[in-house]
């Protein structure tokens, strides 16, 4: 145990002495934040875009959650077809895709 603390010792020595290093991890932090502050503007706002095949357009469930996802500000909603999501998720040009099946409960 005494041997761990000296080794311990001689490296936070070692650390301290060395000025490049020191400076380093002490700006370092504080170069990263200013640069993520000045990208997103100090904002911490989501927008996006909710892509919906709705398999269901006259259930009533179906129509609620839609009309509830269209009340948030921060999200657009994308009606598309099952072809063009499938389409779009084998390209990878979308990550996430919400169905709401033809046999959906209360249509």
């Amino acid at each position: 145990m005494k041997r761990a603390v000296v080794v311990a010792i001689r490296e936070v020595r070692s650390y301290l002495t060395d000025k490049g290093d020191l400076a380093f991890s002490l700006l370092l932090p504080v170069i990263v934040f200013a640069l993520m502050y000045g990208a997103f503007g100090g904002e911490t706002l989501f927008h996006g875009t909710a892509y919906v095949v709705n398999e269901d357009p006259s259930g009533v469930y179906s129509q609620l959650l839609l009309e509830r996802l269209s009340e948030l500000q921060d999200i657009d909603i994308e009606l598309i077809s099952l072809e063009e999501a499938e389409f779009k998720l084998g390209r990878s040009d979308v990550q996430l895709v919400l169905d709401i099946p033809a046999d959906s409960p209360a249509t």
